[in-house]
């Protein structure tokens, strides 16, 4: 199992430093109890963040979807109280951000 958890880790690690371009400055694990199942809240029209990304300057990012990636979302909180929700669809994490 750690071994599992090692490979996320430098996935994940792997993939902030393809989006952000640099190395992660900090590291959160997020222990995650998936629902049986999930419900549809509608599709993604559009994701909206903030971040500083490539060279320090903190600027605003939204991504517009073609209707196909979903809004999903557990039925129960999760043990520490938090929503889980999943977007899923065709798209990917680049250097350009959300691209898909």
């Amino acid at each position: 199992m750690k071994r599992q958890v090692r490979k996320a880790v430098n996935r994940a690690k792997k993939l902030s430093r393809r989006f952000y371009g640099f190395k992660p400055r900090r590291l959160k694990r997020c222990n995650v109890d998936w629902p049986k199942a999930l419900v549809s809240l509608g599709w993604c029209a559009q994701i909206d963040y903030v971040t500083d990304k490539f060279d320090g300057r903190v600027r605003r990012y939204y991504h517009e979807f073609a209707p196909g990636v979903l809004v999903l979302a557990g039925a129960d909180p999760q043990p520490n109280g938090d929503s889980l929700l999943v977007i899923k669809g065709k798209f990917k994490i680049t250097e350009k951000g959300l691209v898909g």
